[in-house]
């Protein structure tokens, strides 16, 4: 199909009346004051940036990872731009073996962030001085994506385990002890205890296993194995999010993820909009560069609590509920930061989402500040020690195929043949294809 003939074919519905809805929009929005110019009082200032990699090869029977993770200062003054120090995860230390081999892509990228946020803390322990906290990604997305990991799983024990008193009691029971294996991560140095639970993992996995398995039905054993998992991977990235966030409030500093290709649809549900756009592809054509809006200007964002991250079940008309993640764990981050505001700005020619718990916006000394600082360190549109990290924490993929290849021939000097077996070939590359 030649490419006028492809871009012709797309649905009418999708584009018709575009121009006439960003118009109407627009003008409703700007009726309404909430479109702002950012102010040109800039100042000197310190943000400490974060970004995470990892670099997967799947192999027969699970999966080969490699996690990496950087932290960046970068100072800015009237004499320019400068990185003044850099916090590094080696990713020497950071191999990893995923399994058994289900969502090894989603489970990576969990462990991922959970080594971030503790990178990030431990960075911002040791470099007091900072103004800012930037991440990427969306702080909403963070808060639930819990939730949207396990339901699947859950759903699947649901019919696999249909005793509903049983499978709650299991559920339960579950995430207490997850938390107890939790506990002993959370007094460590940030950095020691995110190399101990990489370290520790299937010690702790196998612990679980063998407390729960007895209790299971035959059926359900594998899929529990998988909830269990998923949850402890979850509960360690939860740990991790909380101690990052009141550590950053202990210290007063503001934490701020910025999104670059997000996915929300809020103001375009608020105005029932289907079709091509979501916000910021909407925004693109809307706001001029140097403008930005504040959502919760315009409409109300409900707090994501901790009831987004339970089960519940009634069993003889009393009320079970079940958490994905214990509630020590993550109490402190839905129940005091779980009120956010969600941003966007237009520094060159494209729109990006900033979003942030309330609770520390106060930190930033006005969001307009904030917007009129990182401005300065945006040339592109985007931040520039984002770009850094981002480049600087990525990893060859070719670097973790080599490394899984000498993984396996290792393993077959040991005469392992299960583990060999599981991180051996996948069937189309024996077979050349």
């Amino acid at each position: 199909m030649k490419l006028d003939d492809l871009l012709s074919n797309l649905p009418d519905s999708l584009i018709q009346g575009t121009h006439d809805v960003i118009k109407n929009i627009s003008s409703d929005l700007r009726s309404r004051d909430i479109i702002k110019e950012i102010n040109e009082d800039q100042s000197s200032f310190k943000v400490l940036a974060t970004d995470g990699s990892n670099a997967l090869v799947e192999r027969r029977g699970g999966a080969i990872a490699l996690f990496s993770a950087i932290s960046i200062v970068y100072d800015h003054s009237e004499r320019g731009n400068k990185i003044e120090s850099i916090y590094e995860l080696d990713p020497s230390q950071a191999l990893f073996i995923i399994l058994p081999k289900y969502a090894v892509i989603s489970r990576a990228n969990t462990l991922m962030r959970a080594l971030e946020y503790l990178l990030t803390c431990s960075a911002i322990e040791d470099s007091k001085e900072i103004d800012y906290i930037i991440l990427d990604g969306s702080f909403s997305s963070v808060l639930l994506d819990p939730m949207r990991i396990i339901l699947p799983i859950y759903e699947d024990l649901r019919s696999l385990i249909p005793d509903t008193e049983l499978r709650a009691n299991l559920l339960i029971d579950l995430a207490k002890e997850i938390a107890d294996k939790m506990k002993d991560l959370r007094t460590l140095d940030a950095k020691d205890a995110m190399l101990t639970f990489l370290s520790n993992y299937y010690h702790i996995i196998q612990d679980i296993l063998e407390s729960f398995m007895d209790q299971v039905p035959e059926g359900a054993k594998i899929t529990f194995q998988h909830y269990a998992i998923s949850t402890l991977e979850q509960s360690f990235a939860g740990m991790a999010l909380s101690r990052l966030i009141e550590t950053a409030d202990k210290l007063k500093k503001a934490i701020v993820w910025i999104s670059k290709d997000s996915e929300s649809r809020m103001l375009t549900k608020k105005y029932g909009i289907i079709g091509l756009f979501n916000d910021l592809t909407l925004l693109d054509f809307i706001l001029k560069p140097r403008e930005h809006l504040v959502l919760n200007d315009f409409m109300d964002i409900p707090p994501i609590n901790e009831r987004r991250l339970r089960f519940i079940n009634k069993i003889n008309n009393k009320r079970m509920e079940i958490p994905i993640i214990a509630r020590d764990l993550i109490e402190s981050i839905y129940a005091g930061y779980g009120a956010y505001e969600v941003s966007y700005v237009k520094f060159t020619n494209f729109v990006i989402q900033l979003s942030y718990p309330r609770r520390l916006s106060y930190y930033l000394n006005g969001l307009n500040q904030f917007l009129s600082n990182l401005e300065t360190i945006s040339k592109l549109g985007y931040p520039e020690p984002l770009i850094i990290v981002h480049y600087r924490c990525k990893i060859n993929q070719k670097l973790i195929e080599n490394i899984s290849e000498g993984l396996y021939k290792r393993c077959k000097e040991s005469r392992n043949e299960v583990v060999c077996n599981a991180i051996s070939d996948l069937g189309r590359k024996r077979i050349g294809l």
